[in-house]
Order: structure tokens, then C-alpha cells, then sequence
């Protein structure tokens, strides 16, 4: 009885602290829209690699330079307010993440996954220049994860 209580215990401290991660993550809805932004542009960016979508992925930021730019900003600002002299780092360490993930995903899902990432970025495409941030706040950003796109800053705190 007593180890379950130890188990049930630290489950329990343990999800509470995920949970408060994630929330202090979410916290800012202008941050959790830059998060998202630098989501699909990563996402784009590794199928432009994996599925010779190169030249497309280029229109992608031509239309969007100024989405791109606004939301990158503030995107370092999270990451200079969350973390201060450790930003740099910390920031580059979570592109890492998402470009890693990607690529995963794209290695494990193959042809799917050229297929997803043309019809997203196909969708992507269909908003004006301007719109960008608000079609990232509301929509799936990358092919195929389910993880919210805010638990991955907060799930990168510990390492």
C-alpha cells in the first residue's frame, strides 16, 4: 500500500508541475502564437528538404517576410524574458527541437508526409500576406503532432 502511495503521490507532483509548465508557457497568447509561427515555419522549411518543395517554401517566406519577422521577434523576446542571459541558447536549442522533430516525423511517415506538409503548406499559402499569425493560432501547425505546440518550450526546461 505504501508504494502506491509514493507512485500516486509523485505522479500526481509530477503533473502538476507539467501542468503549471505549460501554463506559464501559454500564459501570453502573443508568445504561444510565436511559438506556433516558428512551429510551421520549421515544419515547411524541413519538408522544403525532405520533399523538394524548395521553391515553394521560398514563396512561403517572400509573402510572409513580415509575419516571419514580427512573430521571430516576438519569439526572442519570450525567450529573453523567460530566461534572460540563457535565451540565446535556450532559443536555439528549441529550433533544434522542432527541426529534429520534423525530420523525424518526416522519416517516419515517409510519402505521407510529403502529402500532409504540400496540402499544408498549399493551405498556408491561400491567406493573405498579414494573416499568417492569426491562421498559426487557431490551425495545426505541423504534420501530424500531437503534442500542444506550447508543452514543447516547457518540455525542454529540464534538459
Amino acid at each position: 500500500m505504501r508504494i502506491w502511495t509514493i507512485v500516486i503521490v509523485g505522479f500526481t507532483a509530477l503533473s502538476m508541475h507539467a501542468g503549471r509548465a505549460a501554463a506559464d508557457v501559454c500564459s501570453d497568447p502573443r508568445d504561444q502564437v510565436a511559438v506556433r509561427t516558428k512551429t510551421l515555419q520549421t515544419e515547411l522549411m524541413v519538408a522544403a528538404l525532405r520533399c523538394n518543395t524548395s521553391r515553394q517554401y521560398n514563396a512561403f517566406v517572400q509573402k510572409f517576410e513580415s509575419d516571419l519577422m514580427t512573430q521571430g521577434r516576438q519569439l526572442r523576446g519570450y525567450f529573453s524574458r523567460s530566461y534572460g542571459a540563457e535565451s540565446e541558447r535556450r532559443l536555439n536549442k528549441f529550433v533544434t527541437y522542432l527541426a529534429n522533430a520534423a525530420s523525424l516525423r518526416s522519416l517516419s511517415l515517409g510519402k505521407g508526409y510529403c502529402l500532409r506538409a504540400t496540402s499544408l503548406l498549399a493551405i498556408v499559402m491561400d491567406r493573405n500576406a498579414g494573416e499568417l499569425a492569426a491562421y498559426t493560432a487557431t490551425e495545426q501547425v505541423d504534420v501530424a503532432s500531437l503534442a500542444p505546440v506550447c508543452q514543447r518550450v516547457a518540455a525542454l526546461d529540464g534538459q
